[in-house]
């Protein structure tokens, strides 16, 4: 950026704030750009601290003119200035903006994602384009390739520019070339595991033995897999491990060979001796050295110091460790052989617990903020002298929280000389001198001028009369800083004293106000919203310009921008907030999402067999944050289309609306009828807190059922198959705290869901539908989770003949049910048909084991029951079924199968069944 400033301007470049004659007028003149340049003089205006009819001053001059510099946003910058008459000037700035990157296009990136792609050569849209620096971007992009195993790849980069508004569209095509090929893998020096064991935890080997199109060497990915091995060896007990890699790349033959040297290092067999108060499975807990490491035995001394506090903190304070190494061979291997003879000594155990000399409180409340206890349910009584002087400061944090600034706390310690079963006996006498407790004698604060003195007095915490609490002085501070900002006053400076008297009774406490000056929020301006419609960002604003300036509405205008959908990434640039100037100019950076986008797929599970879907959409309609999508579905259970558009904030509130038109066919398997529905749906969502969803629909179908078989219609079944319509209204509530949807290790999930029906041509949709869910996710060890369900849903109908149709009906079994029972048929006919219930009960525990390398097993046990059934057949038994599946985990999600078994299966039934599925269950 170039910056010329000249005639008197540039005389008056001085550190000192100098005043001059009268600025009568500001112009801005903006070159190189093509169409309105409106919008650009008045973000170069925003820049620009000084204003027409104001003296000029040298300290605004000089933050315009870094403000302008600092924006990045112009590549030329000259400042002029003619005299109009003697005591009036006239300030010319000419500006020259960057063009913009409107949209990056990048053709030949697979198997990289492009933000992988823009992520390396630092550019995204919404950046300036410098035709300067722009031939450098490839560079990253190489530099991205070449670790990903492509030995010389190129890199086409052009841009072009748009005539409409002169910015540019980058397209960026990858000819990827040749990679390495993994032609060698050698593993040497190991013995204690074969190489097939240790092939197997190696990622790269797996590439190794596919087709040789596929063999590409990844650089980053084969420093995993040495880390990866060197973890395996510590947890099998070798800490001093040391694996070396070595890679040969040949250019010519595009191969590569690598060598994995392992010096694996004697095993360890750590054994102890004289431990009572701990088994050695808990012992075992301490020894890092098997994840960290024993370099120079520092693994092990790390262990013993960790065991040794294990005893400190149960009381044995004079508790002793010493270490026995012995190497040797067995069976031609080298061993290490280490015990660790520990003389716990004694256990001190604090039998009684006294205070004396307190009287502000009793000995209950004291003994609450005291870790030392005496042996109960909970404390097991062991004395640690660290932990006691930890006691002594809580017990004189309450007193100071309660105006005793001179309270001295001491303990005595007494051991009684009788020892049974190890255990010595502590008595503690906890003495306290509490002195004398302090008040608020007066109060008093000066410089304040935007808050009424009784306001002020109202929202500090120490007022005249209450206790005397010295910590509450920064508190009030930031009370009183934080109301006064909000006044326009950021720079705002309060420093809070108190005198106390000579007997300590008494505090005057004076709080002295410098609000500084008064700021005001000036203009707004952004970059890169070329799809955005400008007032879709000025909804979110809560910065109006000309008022107080408002740190709480800066941040609230912050997280509004940021939860745009629209933007992939947002940063706000202030200028005059750190220069003090009496008014602060916004500018957003913004990074706008591909607006239109294409999702398809195909795959195989148990429930719908094989199928296919695609989803097109626009993020952005219009520019107007509204998102629109069209999508189908087809499977061997049916098809179904979505036409949807969406609202995230419905009537400028926090509320998200979609409206959606649907139509679909469907057989669920095992059923006897089949469903052609079509309809409108409208919901509302709101997230309140974090993990709090709320939901409310109301949808309008037009249904029609039709049987699947051959049989005839009976007389009474006729209006079933009439065309049915009807509305339903349904609120739900959902809590989640997992830590993730794909692979959840931890958390909780529980969804309550309401549906009032009403038929609009018939009463066979009259009733009153209710779904509770429960989901618990437990990790108690690293590779152990736990998972767990339960489910119930019940049917009210209160129409005329209180009947309801199958396709209303709970129905279960079947891969998101109850695994080993065909789709649907937990309860059946004696044709094998499905049977619905009005009732459904569900249970499912999983134990998921992590095999390592993407692999995981599972062990289940699901039960479930179909009650209140609508035709006489089946039972309202539990069914219930156990069994196994493996999952391999992927980017998208685990893929796996089960297995199920059935537990007291009925006559004809099979044993157990297999399911296909993408993704967990639950």
């Amino acid at each position: 950026m170039i910056c010329f400033v000249k005639d008197a301007a540039s005389a008056q470049k001085k550190k000192t704030d100098e005043s001059g004659p009268m600025v009568s007028r500001i112009t801005v003149d903006v070159q190189g750009i093509k169409g309105d340049a409106g919008r650009w003089v008045d973000l170069t205006k925003n820049l620009i601290f000084i204003e027409e009819g104001e003296l000029f001053s040298t300290k605004r001059f000089q933050d315009s003119l870094e403000a302008l510099k600092s924006s990045n946003i112009f590549k030329a910058i000259h400042v002029s200035e003619s005299e109009q008459g003697a005591e009036r000037l006239i300030l010319r700035f000419q500006v020259t903006p960057y063009p913009r990157v409107k949209d990056i296009k990048v053709s030949g990136g697979f198997p990289l994602l492009e933000r992988e792609i823009l992520n390396g050569m630092q550019l995204r849209p919404g950046d300036i384009y410098d035709p300067e620096k722009f031939s450098e971007k490839t560079d990253g992009i190489v530099r991205l390739f070449k670790k990903e195993g492509y030995i010389a790849p190129v890199v086409d980069l052009k841009a072009a520019e748009d005539s409409a508004d002169g910015n540019f569209v980058v397209y960026i095509h990858i000819d990827k070339g040749d990679f390495f090929h993994i032609r060698r893998f050698e593993i040497k020096g190991n013995r204690a595991f074969s190489n097939t064991r240790l092939q197997l935890r190696i990622k790269t080997f797996k590439s190794w033995i596919i087709p040789d199109f596929l063999r590409r060497f990844k650089e980053k990915e084969f420093d995993k897999d040495i880390q990866n091995l060197i973890r395996f060896y510590r947890k099998k007990r070798y800490p001093d491990v040391v694996v070396n890699p070595v890679v040969k790349k040949d250019a010519k033959t595009q191969n590569v060979a690598l060598l994995i040297r392992i010096d694996e290092g004697p095993r360890y067999d750590i054994q102890f001796q004289g431990n009572r108060a701990f088994w050695d499975f808990t012992l075992k807990k301490d020894l890092i050295l098997f994840k960290e490491g024993n370099k120079e035995d520092l693994g092990l001394r790390k262990s013993i110091r960790k065991i040794k506090k294990r005893y400190l903190d149960a009381g044995y304070r004079d508790c002793r460790i010493e270490m026995k190494s012995e190497r040797k061979q067995e069976a031609g291997r080298p061993i290490r052989k280490i015990r660790l003879l520990i003389d716990e000594g004694l256990q001190y155990v604090v039998t009684s617990l006294n205070f004396k000399g307190n009287s502000a409180f009793d000995s209950k409340k004291i003994q609450k903020q005291m870790l030392t206890r005496t042996p109960g349910i909970i404390a097991n009584g062991a004395f640690v002298q660290e932990t006691l002087e930890e006691d002594r400061l809580a017990i004189t944090s309450l007193y100071l929280k309660q105006g005793y600034m001179d309270t001295t706390v001491k303990d005595e310690v007494k051991s009684p000389k009788d020892i049974k079963d190890r255990k010595q006996n502590v008595d503690i006498t906890i003495g306290i001198e509490e002195g004398v407790q302090t008040h608020v004698r007066s109060l008093a604060i000066h410089g304040l001028t935007v808050l009424s003195e009784s306001q002020a007095l109202e929202a500090i915490t120490l007022k005249k009369g209450s206790v005397f609490r010295n910590y509450m002085i920064r508190s009030d501070e930031n009370t009183l800083s934080s109301l006064i900002s909000e006044k326009g006053y950021p720079h705002v400076k309060i420093k809070g004293t108190a005198v106390i008297s000579e007997d300590n009774t008494e505090a005057a406490v004076t709080y002295e106000v410098d609000e500084g000056p008064l700021v005001r929020m000036g203009q707004v301006a952004c970059t890169g919203n070329f799809r955005t419609q400008r007032r879709v960002i000025d909804n979110e604003l809560k910065l109006d310009p000309g008022e107080p300036f408002s740190l709480e509405n800066f941040l609230k205008s912050q997280r509004n921008i940021r939860d745009i959908e629209a933007f992939d990434s947002v940063r706000f640039n202030t200028y005059g907030l750190k220069e003090k100037e009496d008014k602060v100019n916004l500018l957003l950076e913004l990074e706008e999402k591909k607006p239109y986008y294409v999702q398809s797929g195909v795959g195989y599970d148990t429930e719908r067999k094989f199928y296919g879907n695609i989803l097109a959409g626009d993020h952005n309609l219009f520019g107007l944050n509204k998102r629109v999508w069209a999508s189908s579905e087809i499977s061997q259970i049916g098809y179904r289309g979505d036409l949807g558009i969406s609202e995230p904030r419905f009537l400028g509130t926090r509320i998200k609306s979609a409206l959606t038109i649907f139509g679909e066919k469907r057989e669920e398997f095992n059923t006897n009828f089949g469903t052609r529905e079509r309809g409108v749906s409208l919901s509302f969502n709101r997230r309140f807190f974090q993990k709090l969803n709320a939901d409310l629909s109301f949808v309008y179908s037009n249904r029609k059922d039709y049987p699947r078989d051959w049989e005839p219609t009976l007389m009474d079944e006729e209006d079933r198959f009439e065309p049915r319509e009807f509305l339903t209204i349904s609120p739900s509530l959902i809590y989640n705290s997992m830590d993730s949807y794909i692979r959840p290790k931890k958390g909780a999930f529980s969804s309550l869901l309401l549906d009032f029906s009403k038929g609009i041509n018939n009463s066979l949709d009259d009733f009153f539908r209710y779904r509770f869910e429960v989901r618990k996710y437990y990790t108690p060890i690293e590779k152990l989770t736990f998972a767990l369900r339960g489910r119930v849903g019940d049917i009210t109908p209160f129409g005329d003949d209180r009947l309801v149709t199958p396709d209303q009906l709970f129905f279960l079994g079947g891969t998101s049910t109850v695994r080993g029972f065909d789709e649907n048929l937990l309860r059946f006919d004696s044709s094998g048909k499905a049977v619905g219930g009005l009732t459904a009960i569900l249970g499912n525990i999983e134990t998921r084991i992590d095999l390592g390398s993407d692999f995981e097993l599972s062990f289940f046990y699901d039960i479930g029951s179909v009650r209140n059934a609508v035709v006489e057949a089946g039972s309202d038994e539990f069914r219930s079924s156990v069994g196994i599946g493996l999952h391999y985990i992927t980017q998208i999600g685990p893929m796996g199968v089960y297995y199920g078994h059935k537990l007291n299966r009925k006559d004809q039934e099979s044993a157990g069944r297999f399911h296909f599925t993408i993704g967990f269950r639950f």
